[in-house]
């Protein structure tokens, strides 16, 4: 886990057709879709399609990402500047209506979920979560929980929480409770550590993850704990320094952040000014 160095929030604005444009050309002349060879993984490794672009803050060091009706929720870590987020974006293409829930100033804000009605929000090390009202953002209750907190998914059934390891962690929704043994994850025979952000996807069952310091996401198979695919994206934050959409500078943390909209999959990172929507499920021709 790396401490941000917290900055003000910066509001950007792109020509978002212009820029999509340029980034969809780049990502067809770069190579076809489908999978490609990647000797040292099991699973097979396959490659995005990217559809559209948005700004995205880079004063949000991007924790937690979820799309719920519409509606963008995000959590921001850093001591003394965590915050959790809802936030309504204008179909024109405008500044996003925006309310922010400011954490206590010793909690880093980590993985967040939206379960039966609720928002589940966890932090780093304090081991202390808090369920949030979804339409208000004020905290109903608190929870504890054993070990660190790193992302956090919902199952239908059960809350997944990773914190930093090969493993992922089944919780209870209301009290938090333990909801059975961890899950090791691993690619084939090799373990699958520092999983971080965590996105469920229902329609094909499997839990996505972030992993830290690399720039694809691991589809696990919550049944066997294996790596069922890899999602690589590290063309996007090629694409975007290369057509000069941004700085290298700005993308030099972790790809962290993941969102399911529909037949959409959007990515970001950690102070990244982007955010990123690609095809889903991926072509795995």
């Amino acid at each position: 886990m790396v401490i941000p160095n917290p900055k003000p929030p910066v509001l950007i604005g792109l020509k978002l057709a212009g820029l999509l444009a340029m980034l969809m050309s780049a990502a067809a002349a770069a190579s076809p879709a489908g999978a490609c060879a990647d000797q040292g993984a099991a699973a097979p490794v396959l490659e995005v399609r990217l559809l559209n672009i948005r700004p995205h803050d880079p004063g949000r060091y991007t924790q937690g990402l979820f799309i719920r009706d519409g509606v963008w929720f995000e959590s921001s870590g850093g001591f003394g500047v965590s915050a959790f987020i809802r936030e309504y974006p204008s179909p024109l293409g405008g500044p996003a209506a925006e309310r922010r829930w400011p954490l206590p100033p010793d909690c880093f804000a980590e993985g967040a979920a939206w379960a039966e009605g609720e928002i589940y929000l966890l932090t780093w090390r304090n081991r202390r979560g808090f369920v949030l009202d979804p339409s208000e953002l004020k905290v109903k209750r608190e929870f504890t929980y054993a070990g660190e907190g790193w992302g956090l998914a919902w199952d239908g059934q059960r809350l997944w929480r990773s914190d930093g390891s090969h493993r992922l962690y089944p919780h209870k929704a209301g009290d938090f409770a333990p909801a059975g043994e961890p899950l090791a994850v691993r690619d084939g025979d090799k373990p699958v550590e520092l999983l971080n952000e965590l996105e469920w996807d229902p329609a094909a069952g499997v839990m996505l993850a972030n992993v830290y310091g690399l720039d694809r996401v691991a589809a696990i198979d919550l049944n066997e704990g294996l790596v069922r695919f890899w999602l690589e994206a590290a063309p996007l934050r090629a694409l975007a320094v290369q057509r000069g959409l941004t700085s290298p500078a700005s993308l030099d943390t972790a790809l962290n952040g993941l969102a399911l909209d529909g037949q959409s999959l959007w990515l970001t990172g950690k102070s990244w000014p982007l955010y990123f929507q690609i095809a889903w499920p991926p072509d795995k021709k």
